[in-house]
């Protein structure tokens, strides 16, 4: 890899690790804010509303940011989601009222739902098809890195003085992410493809490419996109066809809805009750929970270029399905339900950089991600309603149980592999 993509690829993991550092950190922030602020009581409604303005903010930032990068380009927008960032963890060290707590916390939100947005697409059209899978897969690692930190780490280290650790680091990794991102990204070819600039994509694939004799190959590739999608030459039917955006906007969103109905709405109570039953220690839960999930983004991480997406994602739901039983026959949901993260989490975002057409690619991962973040903030809802009721069904694991049988089949039959595939190809198979 040459300097310029592994200096993409560097300041996306950087921003990804604060957002997960600022999902671990919830609880941490509100807590402290309620406390000092005495104008307020410290509620389960008021933890939960912090929290939702973070979601509030992702779903916002993933639209505003995705219609930037159209605008200024995948570079400068990736600079421009370091300043949200650094605005709010001065913000967090300064304040110490629960209002001003929640501005923050929204524009943590924002620059996360840009993140999301932007990053895996940047990536997409700038690493090889052989190495894209896994690529893509660090921002995943990195976002699981920074809950690691948070939970494993500074709760063994800095149980009393976190939050100013928590908003350095925050601070730290925008301002390098922002310094190399200004230094040293390139713009992507198929931004410079879409603005009619073709002498500008040759250029930047020759940067990205340096050491590939063979990137004329390539560029000879993304120019025959000229058109911004495939040409009329008789694959592809009907609304599929005229709508290009439509079959993967469809298939991405139908993953993010099956994925929450087996895993997300499932299991966050079962959980934190059988840590709560079996009086385990917080920071051995956090220790050990951090572990596996930071072991299992590294293994996807490993595999997802050889197994694919497909087999990944058709594994991933075949084991929420054996776990259901598991929890069923001998009660305990703590010890399989870490592994769960192995395919389910990073594959999204790998898809979300390879399938949408290249004239709607920003604003379709935008909407993307503003579903996903909006189902994000359902479960926060739905948390709150089976904390303050006291009440877990089993029938939500009837539902589990169903859906990731299911989607074992629906991910068999209905989605394509772009393992190993162009942006072309799998363009071309998307619409046949």
């Amino acid at each position: 890899m040459t300097k310029i993509l592994v200096a993409g690829i560097l300041a996306g993991c950087l921003l990804m690790i604060p957002a997960g550092i600022s999902e671990a950190s919830y609880g941490l922030y509100a807590q402290r804010l309620l406390k000092d602020d005495h104008t307020v009581k410290i509620t389960l409604t008021l933890i939960s509303i912090f929290r939702l303005l973070s979601k509030i903010g992702s779903i916002s930032g993933s639209l505003v940011f995705s219609i930037l990068a159209e605008i200024i380009g995948r570079k400068y927008t990736i600079t421009a989601i370091s300043i949200p960032y650094i605005i709010s963890c001065i913000t967090f060290q300064l304040t110490s009222t629960y209002m001003m707590g929640c501005v923050a916390n929204f524009l943590t939100g924002f620059s996360i739902g840009g993140a999301y947005s932007i990053l895996p697409i940047y990536i997409g059209e700038v690493a090889t098809k052989s190495s894209r899978g896994r690529l893509i897969s660090l921002l995943h690692t990195s976002f699981i890195l920074g809950r690691f930190f948070v939970g494993a780490i500074l709760g063994q280290f800095f149980i009393k003085n976190s939050l100013p650790v928590i908003n350095f680091t925050t601070g730290v990794l925008a301002i390098f992410a922002a310094i190399l991102s200004i230094a040293f990204v390139t713009e992507t070819p198929y931004f410079y493809l879409k603005k009619v600039k073709h002498e500008l994509v040759k250029i930047s694939l020759q940067k990205i490419r340096r050491e590939n004799a063979n990137y004329e190959l390539e560029l000879t590739e993304i120019q025959e996109r000229k058109t911004f999608g495939i040409p009329d030459n008789g694959v592809g039917k009907g609304m599929f066809f005229k709508y290009k955006w439509l079959k993967p906007y469809l298939l991405l969103t139908c993953l993010y809805v099956l994925i929450w109905l087996s895993l997300f709405l499932t299991f966050s109570i079962p959980v934190r009750q059988t840590y709560y039953d079996a009086n385990i220690d917080p920071e051995i839960k956090a220790l050990v929970v951090g572990g596996v999930n930071l072991v299992s983004s590294l293994v996807i991480l490993l595999l997802i270029d050889k197994l694919g997406r497909k087999l990944s994602l058709m594994y991933s739901f075949a084991a929420i399905t054996g776990i259901c039983l598991v929890f069923f026959v001998l009660k305990q949901s703590k010890a399989p339900l870490d592994v769960l993260f192995i395919g389910v989490g990073p594959v999204p975002s790998v898809l979300l950089g390879e399938i949408f057409p290249l004239n709607q690619k920003m604003i379709c991962s935008g909407i993307s991600n503003a579903v996903y973040f909006t189902l994000q903030a359902v479960m926060l809802a739905l948390d709150e309603l089976n904390l303050k009721y006291d009440s877990f069904p089993n029938i939500h694991v009837y539902i589990s149980f169903i859906v990731s049988t299911a989607s074992v089949l629906i991910i068999k039959l209905f989605y394509i592999e772009t393992k190993c595939k162009s942006l072309s190809e799998i363009e071309r198979e998307l619409n046949r």
